[in-house]
């Protein structure tokens, strides 16, 4: 960045040690600016005043004119190796310029001139006067001013500047750092001002005994105080009562002695007494010396979330309560394998506390079970291990939820006990499996349940065969009995009936001993058995009619041999088709007790 010359070089303080320096008389000597601006001249010579400063004359004669091709001309060093431009016009005036840079840049030039190096040729310079319409004789007299000067009164003149350039160079390069550093100071300063005043996030700038030095408009919002009002507070009292004692040395020693960033989390009250919850970070602001100037506070709202984390761990704590109230033994672990869940039931089942529990990794939960530290069913749900397959009969349903059962007999107190496990994995709201929970309940009794009906199963079922056995060679014996019945009834009756028949005259002895003949044929038949099996309903009169219906008797040969009236067996009649089902079917009752009862 470029800075004016006066910036850097102290131009009255330059001038004045100029004048203090004894050179030859009428030299002058200029400090002309890189933008050709005129800085100081000393000793300013007749010749410049009279003609070539003249207004008619100035761009012909003046050197600031020519600047730049002053400046492109032959450099010539001297015994001492120090650079500086010699230039001379016609006719022998000659000027010296001798740069002034800074860090590489020339910011000005120091002129040393007019001299001449041998006595001045006074027809050139009538010439030249004559050329230029100038006042000969006056411009000879000026001309005869001009000092000559040897190579060594030359010398000597450079090195009595150059010792002056050199310091300027370097006093010159210091001012600039300091300058870029005020500058960059500045810009910093902008930045900062502009973050501050701009910033969505409060800030305050803090003294180092705690008062407020300045506030910026995100911190009045969330406060609900004008940046005057928080002037008159400090830090600390902006706190929330409740969290004062534990905080309020931080502000009251702490920020006299920080040295290094610190952060916390505390509760304020605004102005409206609305509390909120603040994550507050306080940085030190040092010197060079390391002497505390201030400290900047940044406090970033955080009430919804710690509002959620409010929700989260009272959702948890339910968790907790709901895990510690199950029936079922449970217990949950996180990804790395630590205890992180223990409920009541599991501590009966096991007789191992949840303090004795929680915090504990590699396997320590299988020890209660198995008498040893191993991987069991819930590592199965991240770890499909053969080995491990191979200790339990499970099944894997949706959602990779594991169901097994096994005899474990550490159970208990080393009882033993038939236990069913249920494994699931654990996820976070986004998906991510977080864990894994257990849930173990005892079968005993359902295994011994099982066993029992198991045990009474198999014994109905040899009883049911035995049965069966039975009911075979009962149906046999019966059959067999049948059968000789009516081999006596037909071999020791039939013959004396029909001797009988021969030998009757009357016509009712007659149907009466058809009558005894066809209930002889019934008792040894399964009729009369049939009907009133699948026909329990029936009265023993329905079942008497209905036997002779089904041999073709007549509703008046029915009455007569009963000795009812004619109305009472069709009483009956429809009485047995009702109970038969047939009531309103065009279905002829003979027909149906010969189909089903024949």
């Amino acid at each position: 960045m470029p800075f004016p010359l006066r910036d850097i070089i102290n131009i009255p303080a330059l001038l004045a040690l100029i004048e203090n320096i004894s050179i030859p008389k009428p030299l002058s000597v200029s400090l002309i600016g890189n933008d050709k601006s005129l800085l100081f001249t000393i000793a300013k010579q007749k010749l410049c005043i009279d003609f070539h400063c003249l207004p008619a004359y100035r761009d012909t004669f003046c050197f600031l004119n020519n600047l730049p091709q002053q400046l492109s001309g032959e450099i010539t060093s001297n015994k001492k190796g120090k650079k500086f431009y010699e230039q001379s016009r016609e006719g022998g005036l000659t000027d010296i310029i001798i740069p002034i840079k800074i860090n590489g840049k020339c910011y000005a030039s120091l002129f040393l001139g007019h001299f001449f190096h041998q006595p001045p040729d006074a027809t050139f310079f009538s010439k030249q006067a004559q050329k230029y319409d100038f006042n000969v004789d006056q411009f000879l007299k000026a001309i005869q001013k001009i000092p000559v000067l040897t190579k060594t009164q030359i010398d000597t003149i450079i090195d009595t500047y150059l010792p002056i350039i050199d310091y300027l160079s370097q006093c010159g390069e210091q001012q600039i750092s300091q300058l870029l550093q005020h500058v960059e100071l500045q810009k910093s300063e902008k930045r900062f001002r502009s973050f501050f005043q701009h910033s969505a996030v409060p800030i305050t700038i803090i003294s180092p005994q705690g008062s407020i030095l300045a506030a910026n408009q995100a911190n009045c919002k969330t406060l609900g105080y004008t940046e005057q009002e928080l002037l008159t507070f400090k830090f600390k009292d902006l706190i929330h009562p409740e969290d004062l004692p534990e905080s309020g040395s931080i502000y009251d020693n702490v920020l006299t002695e920080l040295t290094e960033v610190i952060e916390f989390e505390k509760r304020y009250q605004s102005k409206h007494e609305t509390l909120l919850w603040g994550h507050t970070t306080i940085a030190p602001v040092s010197d060079a010396s390391g002497k505390l100037l201030f400290c900047i506070a940044l406090i970033q709202d955080i009430t919804k979330r710690k509002r959620i984390e409010k929700e989260l761990q009272s959702a948890h704590q339910n968790l907790k309560d709901i895990i510690a109230f199950l029936p079922d033994a449970t217990f949950v672990i996180d990804r790395q394998g630590t205890v992180v869940a223990w409920n009541r039931a599991i501590e009966k089942m096991t007789g191992v506390k949840a303090e004795n529990m929680l915090g504990k990794n590699n396997y320590a939960y299988a020890a209660p079970f198995y008498g040893k530290q191993r991987p069991i069913l819930i590592d199965l749900v991240e770890d499909q291990n053969p080995q491990l397959k191979a200790h339990y009969d499970f099944e894997v349903t949706d959602n990779n939820i594991l169901h097994a059962e096994a005899y474990v007999a550490s159970a208990y107190s080393k009882k033993g006990a038939y236990l069913s496990g249920i494994a699931a994995p654990l996820f976070d709201h986004d998906g991510n499996h977080v864990g894994a929970i257990e849930s173990i309940r005892d079968i005993s009794e359902q295994k011994q349940a099982e066993e029992t009906l198991r045990q009474r199963t198999r014994m109905l079922e040899e009883t049911n065969t035995a049965l069966k056995v039975l009911l075979r060679e009962s149906a046999e014996a019966k059959e067999d009995l049948e059968r000789k019945v009516l081999a006596n009834v037909k071999e020791l009756i039939i013959p004396y009936i029909n001797e009988l028949k021969g030998l009757l005259t009357d016509k009712q002895q007659e149907i009466y001993l058809q009558t005894i003949t066809t209930n002889l044929y019934e008792i040894t038949s399964s009729f009369t058995r049939q009907l009133s099996s699948h026909y329990i309903g029936l009265t023993p009169r329905e079942i008497q009619i209905a036997d002779f219906i089904r041999q073709g008797k007549s509703n008046k040969e029915i009455a007569y041999l009963l000795k009812i009236s004619v109305s009472a067996i069709d009483f009956h009649r429809r009485n047995l088709r009702e109970k038969l089902n047939i009531k309103g079917k065009k279905t002829n009752l003979r027909s149906f007790l010969l189909a089903h009862m024949g």
